[in-house]
C-alpha cells in the first residue's frame, strides 16, 4: 500500500537529508583539523573528541557528499566512482586487520608522527568502521541503481538502520564504558566520534531512503516489521557478545548472567516490536480503508441528495412502518406544501390528509396505509387530477430487503404542460389549422370507426365529397385573404347543420368531406346532400363583398360501394370527378362503370410507362393559315398514341392520365424535341417562316429547368426561339400561380411565341388575361360549331375577339369545318384560323408535301 503523502513532508525529508549530511562532514572536518593542527591522538590510553582516523573522516566526506548528490541526481557517473574507491578501501582495511599486515593504506593521505606510539596500528581504522562504510556504500549504490528492483528498498533500509544502529551501539560503549562494544577484540577501536558519524550517516541514509520511496512511490510499509526487527536482533546480537567478551576479558560472573539475560530481552524486545510496528501498519491500513469507505458513503449520500434536489421530480421515501426518511424540496413545491405544514410529511398519515385534500377524485388514488405495506406489493403509476386542474404523475416502487418489503419510493412529476403541449400536437396533427376540421387523418379514422358500427348495426355509411368549383380562380382573383374567410364561412355553415353523430372534415385547400355515420336507406343521403348545397348557394359577405360558389359532390356508400373503410373514401372522390363542373351544384353517385373506367385508366397508364421506350408515340400537324392571305404560317404538332393493341387512341383519352400519373413531363420532352427536329428539316428545306405550336402541360412549366432545356433544345436544332409557339390551355391559366406567370415570362424573354389554347371554355376576365405575357388567343371550336344555330355563340366570339383587340393580341380561330364559318370569322378580322376546312392532322411525310408546295388557301 502506498500512502499519499503531502510535498510539504517530501521537503521535509530531502532538507533533512541534506542537514544530517552536513552534521556528518562537519564531525569529520573537526576530526580532520585536529589532525593538521597537531592534537594527540591518544592520551595515556584514554580515547579523545579528536580520535577520528584521518582516512575515516575523508570517507564521511565522500560518503556525505554521494548522498547529497543522488539527492540532486547529479555526478551519478562519478558518484559511482567514489563509492567504489570507498568499497575497495575499506575491504583493504580489513584485510590488513585480518591478515594483521600493513598494507600502508592508513598513511596514503596523512602522515602519523613517528614518536606516537599505541597499542594498535596509528591511523588504521577500525574493522567495525571499516563494515559500516561498506554497508553505506552498498546502500548507496543500490538506491541509485534502483537494484533489485522488488526489494532493493528494504534492503537499503535494513543496511542504513544497521549503520545508524551500529554507531548507537558502539557510542554506548564509551557511555556505560564498556570497551568491548566498540572495540572488536584487539583491533583498532572505533573512535566515539566515528560512532556519532555513523548515527548521523545512517539517519541521512534513512532520511534519504524515506525520500526517494515516496518520490519513487514505493511501498516501504509492508517491509518495515521484519527490518526493524532485524536490526534490533543484530543490535541484541551485538550487545550479547560484548557483554560476554566483557565478563571474560574483566573475570566477572554475575549470577543474573547478564549477557543472557540481555539476549533474551532483545530477542523479545525485536518480536514484539516487529509485531508491533506490523499491527500497527495493519491497523493503519484498516483505518484507511474505512475512512474511505467512509469517504464514499459520504460521497454516495451526497450524490443522492445533489441527485434528489437536481431532479424535476418530487421523490418521497418512507419505511414500511409509513415514516418518512427522505425527500427533496421538489416534492414540496409540486403538492404545494407550504413551509409552516412540511413537518407533517414526516409521518405517512399526516402527508396523505395533506395530499388527499388537493386531490380531484381521492378516493381513486389514496388506499388504506395499512395495506401499502405488503410482501406483494407491486410498481404502480397513476396520473392524478388536482382540484387546480394540474396533472401529476405519481410513480410507486417498493423497497426490498430479499422478498421483505422494506419502505416505498414514490415519485411525482407535474406533467401539466405537457399533457397541454400534447394534447395541441394530436389537435395540431389531426385538425386543419384554418377551419378547426378534422383533417384527412382524423377523418379515416372516423370512417374505420363508422364502418365497424356499421357492420354491427346492420346501418349504412355514406361519404359526401364536395369539391368548390374554380377556387383557384377566387384566390388569385381576390387574394388568399379571401379564399381564407371563404373556406372558414362553408366550415361554419356545415358544421353548424351537421348531425351529432357525423363527421365533417376539410381534407385539401378547396375539398371537405361529410361522413353519415347512420343511414338506413341509402335514398336518405340526397336530402342530406340537398340541404348542405342549399346552405352553401347562400352568397358568402366578406369584408362588405358578396361571392357566390358552386359545388359538386361525389358520394358513395358502405357496405354498397365497398368493404373497405380507406376505398370509401376513394370511390366519393371518383363520383365527385365524374359530376360535371358545368353544371352549378351538381351531385354524382359512385357506379360501377366508374370502377370500370378506373380500371381502364390504370391499364392505360401501365401501357403509358411503356409507350415512349417503344417508340409508339407519332406527332400530326395541322396547318395553321393566315386569313388574309391564304398562306400557310404554321402548324400545330398534336400528338397520337399508336397503341399496339388498340391503334391510335386521342390524346383527349390519355392526356389527362399522364397528367395525373406524372408520366406528361417525359411526353411534354418527347414531343418538344421531336417537333424541333422535324421544324430543323423544313427550315433547312426553306420554309424558315414556319413556326411550330406546341402543347404543354403546366407541369413542365413549373420544373426549375425547363427554360434552360427548351434553349438547349433551340440551340441544338440550331432554330429561332420564333419558330416555336408554346400554346397552354384556359384552364391551366385559372389554375396558374406567380410561379407559372414568372415562367411565362422568361419563355416571352427569350422570344418564344405563348398563345392560350380552347379560349371561352373557363372564366376568364379580361383583368386577369392583363397578368399574362401572351401574344394569341385561340377561341374554341365549340363556338365556330354553334355559329349558325346559336345567337350566343356569335355574341361570345364577337366579345373575345374585340377584348383581345384591346389587349392587342392576335386570334386564331380553330375548327373551321366550311366556307360559311371561315367568311364570318375573317368579317370580324380574325388573324388566323385552323380547322378540317383547309386541312386535318397529317403524319410528318404529308405536311412536309403540303409545305414544299407552297400551297395557298383561297379566301371568300
Amino acid at each position: 500500500m502506498i500512502t499519499p503523502v503531502s510535498g510539504g513532508f517530501c521537503c521535509f525529508l530531502k532538507y533533512t537529508t541534506v542537514v544530517m549530511c552536513l552534521l556528518t562532514m562537519t564531525v569529520a572536518g573537526f576530526a580532520i583539523y585536529g589532525r593538521y593542527a597537531g592534537q594527540p591522538v591518544m592520551i595515556e590510553g584514554s580515547p579523545q573528541l579528536m580520535q577520528m582516523a584521518y582516512n575515516s573522516a575523508l570517507c564521511f566526506f565522500i560518503i556525505s557528499f554521494c548522498i547529497m548528490a543522488s539527492l540532486y541526481r547529479q555526478c551519478l557517473h562519478f558518484l559511482y566512482l567514489l563509492l567504489f574507491l570507498v568499497f575497495i578501501f575499506s575491504i583493504l582495511v580489513l584485510v590488513e586487520n585480518v591478515l594483521d599486515k600493513n598494507l600502508y593504506i592508513d598513511q596514503l593521505f596523512f602522515t602519523y608522527p613517528v614518536s606516537v606510539t599505541t597499542a594498535t596500528d596509528v591511523g588504521r581504522i577500525a574493522p567495525n568502521t571499516a563494515i559500516s562504510f561498506i554497508f553505506s556504500c552498498i546502500t548507496l549504490a543500490m538506491l541509485n541503481a534502483e537494484w533489485p528492483n522488488r526489494c532493493y528498498i528494504a534492503v537499503c533500509g535494513f543496511l542504513s538502520l544497521i549503520v545508524a544502529s551500529a554507531g548507537g551501539i558502539y557510542l554506548s560503549g564509551y557511555v556505560f564504558k564498556v570497551d568491548t562494544l566498540y572495540q572488536w577484540g584487539n583491533f583498532t577501536p572505533m573512535a566515539p566520534n566515528t560512532a556519532v558519524g555513523f548515527i548521523l550517516l545512517g539517519g541521512a541514509l534513512i532520511f534519504l531512503i524515506l525520500y526517494k520511496s515516496i518520490k519513487d512511490k514505493k511501498n516501504i510499509v509492508n517491509s518495515a516489521p521484519l527490518v526493524v526487527s532485524s536490526v534490533i536482533f543484530l543490535g541484541t546480537i551485538l550487545y550479547w557478545r560484548a557483554l560476554i567478551n566483557y565478563e571474560a576479558y574483566n573475570h566477572i560472573i554475575h549470577p543474573l548472567h547478564i549477557p543472557t539475560v540481555t539476549l533474551v530481552v532483545g530477542i523479545c524486545i525485536a518480536l514484539l516490536v516487529g509485531l508491533t510496528v506490523r499491527y500497527g501498519i495493519h491497523s493503519r491500513h484498516y483505518a484507511g480503508k474505512a475512512l474511505k469507505e467512509a469517504e464514499k458513503t459520504r460521497n454516495a449520500l451526497a450524490l443522492v441528495e445533489a441527485t434528489l434536489e437536481s431532479t424535476k421530480d418530487g421523490i418521497l421515501v418512507t419505511d414500511n412502518n409509513g415514516s418518512v426518511i427522505n425527500y427533496n424540496q421538489q416534492l414540496l413545491k409540486i403538492w404545494d406544501i407550504p413551509d409552516t405544514q412540511r413537518s407533517s410529511i414526516m409521518n405517512r398519515p399526516g402527508l396523505l390528509s395533506s395530499i388527499a385534500k388537493k386531490i380531484k377524485k381521492p378516493e381513486n388514488y389514496m388506499g388504506s396505509p395499512n395495506k401499502i405495506y405488503t410482501e406483494q406489493m407491486e410498481e404502480t403509476f397513476d396520473e392524478i387530477e388536482l382540484n387546480d386542474g394540474r396533472i401529476i404523475e405519481c410513480y410507486t416502487k417498493p423497497r426490498r430487503t430479499g422478498s421483505k418489503v422494506v419502505g416505498l419510493v414514490a415519485s411525482y412529476r407535474d406533467v401539466t404542460e405537457r399533457k397541454k403541449m400534447l394534447e395541441e400536437l394530436v389537435h395540431q396533427n389531426t385538425y386543419d389549422s384554418l377551419t378547426n376540421l378534422p383533417n384527412q387523418l382524423l377523418l379515416r379514422d372516423r370512417i374505420k370507426q363508422a364502418v365497424s358500427s356499421a357492420s354491427q348495426s346492420q346501418h349504412i355509411v355514406a361519404v359526401l365529397f364536395f369539391n368548390v368549383n374554380h377556387f383557384k380562380y377566387f384566390n388569385d382573383s381576390f387574394g388568399t385573404q379571401v379564399g381564407d374567410q371563404l373556406l372558414k364561412e362553408i366550415a361554419i355553415r356545415l358544421v353548424v347543420n351537421v348531425e351529432n353523430n357525423d363527421t365533417i372534415a376539410r381534407i385539401d385547400s378547396d375539398q371537405f368531406v361529410i361522413v353519415l355515420a347512420a343511414l338506413k336507406h341509402e335514398e336518405d343521403c340526397i336530402s342530406y346532400v340537398q340541404k348542405y348545397l342549399s346552405i352553401l348557394n347562400n352568397q358568402f359577405i366578406v369584408d362588405g363583398n358578396k361571392y357566390r360558389l358552386t359545388f359538386r359532390v361525389g358520394i358513395s356508400f358502405y357496405p354498397k360501394d365497398c368493404q373497405d373503410a380507406e376505398a370509401i373514401m376513394k370511390c366519393a372522390e371518383t363520383a365527385m370527378y365524374n359530376a360535371s363542373i358545368k353544371d352549378e351544384n351538381s351531385f354524382h353517385f359512385y357506379t360501377e362503370e366508374m370502377q370500370k373506367k378506373i380500371l381502364e385508366r390504370i391499364t392505360l397508364e401501365n401501357d403509358l410507362k411503356v409507350a415512349l421506350e417503344n417508340s409508339e408515340f407519332v406527332l400530326h400537324y395541322q396547318p395553321i393559315v393566315d386569313l388574309q392571305t391564304g398562306r400557310i404560317n404554321g402548324v400545330e404538332a398534336l400528338i397520337r398514341w399508336n397503341h399496339p393493341q388498340h391503334g391510335l387512341i386521342s390524346p383527349a383519352k390519355f392526356i389527362p392520365i399522364a397528367e395525373k400519373s406524372g408520366l406528361i413531363v417525359s411526353i411534354d420532352d418527347w414531343v418538344i424535341k421531336e417537333a424541333c427536329m422535324k421544324l430543323k428539316d423544313w427550315c433547312v428545306s426553306g420554309m424558315s417562316h414556319i413556326r411550330v405550336a406546341i402543347n404543354i402541360s403546366s407541369q413542365q412549366f413549373l420544373r426549375g429547368y425547363f427554360e434552360k432545356n427548351i434553349s438547349k433544345t433551340l440551340a441544338d436544332c440550331n432554330l429561332s426561339p420564333n419558330n416555336l409557339e408554346i400554346e397552354i390551355t384556359e384552364g391551366e391559366v385559372m389554375e396558374s400561380s406567380a410561379e407559372l406567370i414568372h415562367r411565362l415570362e422568361s419563355l416571352r424573354n427569350l422570344g418564344i411565341r405563348i398563345s392560350i389554347d380552347d379560349f371561352g371554355t373557363g372564366y376568364s376576365s379580361l383583368s386577369y388575361l392583363r397578368k399574362f405575357p401572351i401574344h394569341t388567343l385561340k377561341i374554341d371550336q365549340s363556338f365556330v360549331r354553334d355559329l349558325e344555330s346559336s345567337a350566343d355563340a356569335v355574341a361570345i366570339i364577337k366579345a373575345i375577339i374585340g377584348m383581345a383587340k384591346s389587349l392587342q393580341l392576335k386570334v386564331l380561330v380553330e375548327g373551321i369545318e366550311n366556307r360559311t364559318q371561315l367568311q364570318f370569322v375573317r368579317s370580324l378580322s380574325c388573324d388566323e384560323a385552323q380547322g378540317f376546312y383547309f386541312s386535318k392532322a397529317v403524319d410528318a411525310t404529308t405536311m412536309t408535301h403540303l409545305l414544299s408546295k407552297n400551297h395557298l388557301y383561297i379566301m371568300p
